[in-house]
């Protein structure tokens, strides 16, 4: 939440001393963050005070200067959910983040680098973990957003954001290079019946359902996987088809309904006969 007031600093001495609140951040003003917000050039002052519930990154409220921030765009055109606050310790955690990153692809061919690089991120509840995993993807993503007429990928709101070059050289390293994400919630994902396995069960199911391939069966995705290999994933899905008058995507998770014409299909499409045995 934004407040703007003609004594900004009064307002924050009201909000650490009535309320108990901290200042978490002060930052310029600049033409592009206010071209950003949609409000007039020098309506909101020069600086603006971001000040946050104790020991929390919630309920946190910006004050800048001005009874009256006159707006050039309307809101609904407005680089809305986009905008990130990188405070000293953020920039700290996003240094040691691509710093890791940039090991893996700068080292692309050594397994001890490049295969064992992991990050994980802890804090206590409602200290901005989920969303601070979430504003990572996007900038890995890097994908194209469009507001107004105008489109900005997502790398392009760090420009004023970080202020080391170096820093900001590694993250556009990092998003120029090939990178698939996957975002999920691991507590909905999981099957309870996997036990210690639970974490690793998850990761293969995610993995396959974005690759394409069956994420309820394992096996199943690694059937697909070997005819996909080989070229031969579609013959499979047209032959199953004809067989069963069904599309394969929407029936596999009942394969078991069906195993004669899975091995019918798969004997047809697969040039090197490798045997299959389905076991349920």
């Amino acid at each position: 939440m934004t407040i703007a007031t003609g004594q900004p600093e009064l307002l924050g001495e009201i909000l650490q001393d009535a309320l108990g609140w901290e200042p978490l951040v002060e930052h310029a003003i600049s033409p592009p963050l206010e071209r950003q917000w949609g409000i007039a050039p020098g309506s909101a002052g020069a600086r603006a005070s971001v000040y946050r519930s104790a020991g929390t990154s919630r309920g946190m409220v910006r004050v800048v200067a001005g009874a009256e921030r006159p707006r050039t765009r309307a809101m609904a055109t407005r680089w809305a959910g986009v905008e990130m606050i990188v405070t000293r310790e953020l920039d700290g955690h996003i240094r040691k983040f691509f710093g890791s990153y940039i090991e893996g692809i700068d080292n692309p061919k050594n397994v001890d680098i490049s295969g064992k690089i992991g990050v994980w991120v802890s804090g206590f509840f409602g200290s901005g973990k989920s969303h601070f995993i979430k504003i990572l993807s996007y900038v890995l993503r890097n994908q194209a957003h469009k507001h107004g007429g105008e489109s900005k990928k997502a790398v392009e709101f760090f420009k004023e954001k970080i202020r080391d070059e170096l820093v900001f050289t590694d993250i556009k390293k990092a998003v120029d290079s090939h990178t698939d994400v996957i975002l999920f919630n691991i507590d909905s994902r999981a099957d309870t019946r996997a036990g210690r396995e639970a974490i690793l069960s998850v990761f293969l199911k995610v993995l396959n359902e974005m690759q394409g391939y069956c994420p309820e069966y394992p096996h199943i995705a690694h059937m697909e996987r070997h005819l996909d290999g080989k070229g031969k994933l579609k013959a499979f899905q047209e032959e199953y088809k004809k067989l069963t008058g069904h599309d394969w995507a929407s029936e596999r998770d009942a394969y078991e309904f069906n195993r004669d014409e899975v091995v019918k299909a798969f004997s047809a499409a697969n040039v090197a006969k490798s045997p299959l045995v389905l076991i349920g």
